[in-house]
């Protein structure tokens, strides 16, 4: 997938790998179970397109960019963080408060009653 996004005068082309859009969709269904996929491309789609890039950077993203040689860029919007390399746009991570849903979720397990 490829998306456009205009930044100042310029218009940049991304394109989405099927690992970015994949966690998006196992994320955002953490928060909104009942999202049909037509419904959660839109929503990657409109997330990114008012993500802004951010300037200054903690740590653990000064590491990841001294590993990946400088390429990588943040960008961000209220809920989301977009790591993008060489306008390949990587992941996407949630940020602020529902940072805790990155991790991976432990199946539930559904018990049949042995009270009859």
């Amino acid at each position: 997938m490829k998306l456009t996004k205009q930044i100042k005068t310029r218009i940049i082309r991304f394109v989405v790998t099927d690992h970015a859009y994949q966690r998006f969709a196992q994320r955002i269904r953490r928060v909104e179970a009942h999202l049909l996929p037509h419904e959660i491309l839109q929503r990657f789609v409109a997330a990114f397109r008012e993500s802004t890039k951010l300037k200054r950077q903690s740590k653990s993203k000064q590491i990841r960019d001294e590993r990946y040689e400088g390429t990588t860029i943040y960008y961000r919007n209220k809920d989301f963080n977009f790591i993008v390399q060489d306008d390949i746009i990587i992941t996407v991570e949630f940020n602020g408060k529902k940072k805790h849903l990155n991790r991976r979720q432990k199946p539930r397990l559904e018990y049949a009653s042995s009270r009859g």
